[in-house]
C-alpha cells in the first residue's frame, strides 16, 4: 500500500518513526514534509502535497489542531476521498477547554465545575487583585478592546 504521510512539521521525529515502521511493514511511503524543495513558493508547496496525497491509497495524519497547513492538507485530503488514518492528534487544545466548559455546565464534569467555584471563591474574598485562568481570555479582549480605542 501507498502510504502518505501529512501533519504537523513540530512532530517531524513522531512522523519520522512512523514513516520507518510502515517501510518495515511493506509499504511504500512518501512523506512530503521531508522532501526539502526551496524551490518551490507556497503555492507550489501545497500542489506538491496535493499530488503525494492524490497517488496515495491511504494518509496517515499527525496534527496538532492548530496548524493551517495540515488542516489545509486534511482539506485536501478530504476533497479528493482519500482514506484517512488519524495516527497523532494533540489533546491539549483550546477545544477541549470549550467542551470541558460546555460540558461543566452540562454537569458533566464535576471536577472542572469545582475548580470554577474555588476560583469564583477565592476572587469574591477580597484577597486584592487576583486571576484565575479562566480570567486571562476576557483580560485579552480587555486589553485589546483599550488598545483599539487608545490608537484609534
Amino acid at each position: 500500500m501507498k502510504i502518505a504521510i501529512i501533519g504537523t512539521t513540530s512532530y517531524l521525529d513522531k512522523m519520522k518513526k512512523h514513516a520507518a515502521r510502515m517501510v518495515l511493514e511493506g509499504h511504500e511511503v512518501t512523506f512530503p514534509a521531508l522532501n526539502s524543495r526551496p524551490d518551490l513558493n507556497s503555492l507550489e508547496i501545497c500542489i506538491y502535497n496535493m499530488e503525494q496525497i492524490e497517488s496515495a491509497d491511504r494518509v496517515d495524519f499527525f496534527w496538532d489542531c492548530r496548524s493551517p497547513g495540515a488542516l489545509f492538507d486534511f482539506g485536501m485530503i478530504f476533497a479528493l476521498g482519500i482514506p484517512l488514518k488519524i495516527i497523532y492528534l494533540e489533546s491539549k487544545t483550546f477545544m477541549d477547554v470549550l467542551r470541558g466548559y460546555e460540558a461543566m455546565h452540562e454537569g458533566l464534569q464535576e471536577e472542572g465545575q469545582r475548580k470554577w467555584v474555588e476560583c469564583m471563591n477565592t476572587r469574591l474574598k477580597g484577597n486584592g487583585f487576583s486571576l484565575c485562568v479562566e480570567d486571562i481570555g476576557l483580560l485579552v479582549v480587555i486589553v485589546g478592546w483599550f488598545t483599539r480605542w487608545i490608537f484609534v
